[in-house]
């Protein structure tokens, strides 16, 4: 028993004494370690005084046990007594409890909230766990402006009692709305964190909405600075509304991963669209945090479409491919060029809209090579400026495409070899290598992702996309594994797509957005992909 106790005295104790020393600022620091050890000795000693009362024959003449379990029922009428004196900061613990038994919340940013003084904190609003994730990841108690319909006599009532929120709508009068700004202008100018969701309700589509001015008014009555923060990945937890619901969803994962980004402070007399702005910029701080190694285009496409291999991938005019027939025509294409590419760092790639040319693209990215698909309606002149820039020496096309835009290769790159891909496929692919395709579209995930030369480094370059030429020379931009998926996780958070879905895609693969949201959004999502190769039709 004695053991047990000193280990629980230790793990509230130790905690207690950090938080408290932490809180300190660094020129009262000493005195307040000196009081907190002063207050540990007097308590240390009242309890002797204590234990000997309980244990004194001629007083109470408890045993051991009994004493012991006589100054755990006075510790606990002593933490009823605080419970009952500070609701608002008691509750705190449990629900931290709750929150990251939920989810697993990662903070940036952390230490740009003010140790002391007024703030007002602005943040997005995706579903009803946010005020929970906000209180976890601010050290400090949070006032809450809430949805008048949370308060009354239910137990989200209660909790929002409990919690201090101040209640408003959009449906109070005018009066109402300013009396419940003012009052929280006032709880921030007293030193208070102030917390709003400047969209007035719940993202039903997971983008961030207009602010409203309110946050103007408090954050000017207080005088305070504004704190901008956003909430990261909420958008698709239990209780966001992505399904149409924001109850009785299936938790895709527990914890689920939550990332909170908080901003440099604002000036009061910061506008409500400037702020907003700044609340949106925090969101490509929170997907650039997203970065992991490991984490690549290649290898979402592995894991998307061996978790999925019944699903359509592509369809093009009359035909279509699952993900698994899908994932084999990469894989073949990797086998036949992976050692043909071996001293090539970039490949070029001319070919339409469809099956053969995303499967083109998807295995040069399983072999780590850089992608150029080059702009085959830009003329000769751009054509051989982008074979120069990036040094092509292999581009993948189809001879009957380039008979059919009237391109000739040998006049931009005479030097550079072409490879016909309808042609390889039918001519140089022998049986063993499709059933060594095969086999290996069969392994698990974990599996394909550790073949050799498949990129694991997101910040390795997977394309160059080239500029359209009409203020002079194309102009080549490097994009990297991170670019191209953190645009993809932005587009998946904007649609909500399931296996019913699919993207129309016409733009070719040398347009950014064709490449992006035609090609590896759909891909990564293991949704299908619908191609027609001529986007005049």
């Amino acid at each position: 028993t004695l053991v047990v106790a000193g280990i629980g005295g230790g793990l509230y104790l130790v905690p207690l004494a950090a938080f408290v020393q932490d809180r300190a600022t660094g020129k009262e620091k000493g005195r307040v370690q000196g009081a907190q050890e002063m207050i540990t000795f007097l308590f240390i000693f009242a309890s002797a005084i204590v234990f000997e009362v309980f244990r004194n024959e001629q007083l109470m003449a408890l045993s051991p046990e009994g004493a012991v379990f006589a100054l755990a029922a006075l510790s606990l009428i002593g933490t009823l007594g605080v419970c009952l004196a500070v609701p608002h900061i008691s509750i705190r613990f449990p629900l931290w409890i709750l929150v990251h038994s939920l989810y697993r919340v990662t903070v940036i940013g952390g230490e740009k909230i003010p140790r002391r003084g007024g703030v007002l904190i602005v943040v997005n609003h995706l579903s009803y766990a946010d005020p929970f994730l906000v209180g976890s990841a601010v050290p400090r108690f949070v006032h809450f402006l809430a949805h008048r319909q949370f308060s009354g006599k239910s137990l989200i009532g209660m909790a929002t009692g409990l919690m201090r929120a101040i209640p408003v709508s959009k449906d109070d009068g005018p009066r109402t709305i300013l009396k419940a700004l003012d009052e929280a202008g006032k709880r921030a100018e007293e030193g208070n964190v102030v917390c709003i969701f400047a969209e007035g309700g719940i993202s039903r589509t997971g983008n961030l909405l207009p602010f409203s001015k309110g946050l103007e008014r408090i954050a000017r009555r207080g005088n305070v600075p504004i704190v901008p923060m956003y909430l990261d990945r909420v958008w698709g937890s239990i209780f966001s509304f992505r399904g149409k619901r924001f109850f009785f969803k299936r938790p895709l994962r527990i914890p689920y991963p939550i990332t909170v980004a908080i901003g440099d402070p604002l000036d009061p007399n910061t506008s409500a669209r400037e702020v907003r702005q700044a609340v949106q910029e925090l969101s490509s701080v929170a997907l650039d945090s997203r970065k992991e190694q490991g984490v690549t285009l290649a290898t979402r496409f592995l894991t998307s479409a061996r978790r999925s291999p019944r699903r359509i991938a592509s369809i093009e005019l009359d035909r279509s491919v699952t993900y698994r027939k899908f994932l084999i025509l990469v894989l073949l294409l990797r086998r036949k060029l992976r050692a043909r590419f071996a001293d090539q760092s970039h490949i070029g790639v001319i070919l339409p809209a469809g099956i053969g040319g995303a499967a083109a693209n998807i295995a040069l990215a399983l072999m780590g090579k850089v992608v150029t698909n080059l702009n085959f309606t830009a003329g000769n002149d751009a054509l051989r400026s982008a074979c120069k820039q990036t040094g092509l020496k292999t581009i993948i096309s189809a001879q009957m495409f380039l008979d059919k835009i009237n391109l000739d290769p040998k006049e931009f790159a005479p030097d550079v070899e072409m490879i016909d891909l309808p042609k390889l496929l039918k001519r140089e692919v022998t049986t063993g290598d499709k059933v060594m395709a095969l086999l290996t579209a069969l392994l698990p995930s974990f599996m394909l992702r550790r073949l050799p030369g498949i990129p694991l480094d997101p910040d390795q370059d997977v394309s160059v996309m080239f500029s359209s030429g009409s203020t002079g020379t194309p102009k080549g931009v490097r994009l990297t594994h991170h670019n191209i998926l953190s645009n993809v996780r932005s587009i998946s958070q904007v649609f909500d797509v399931d296996n019913k879905d699919r993207v129309v895609g016409s733009l070719p693969f040398f347009h950014v957005f064709g490449y992006t949201v035609t090609l590896w959004f759909p891909l990564a999502n293991a949704i299908g992909a619908i191609y027609h190769p001529n986007p005049m039709d």
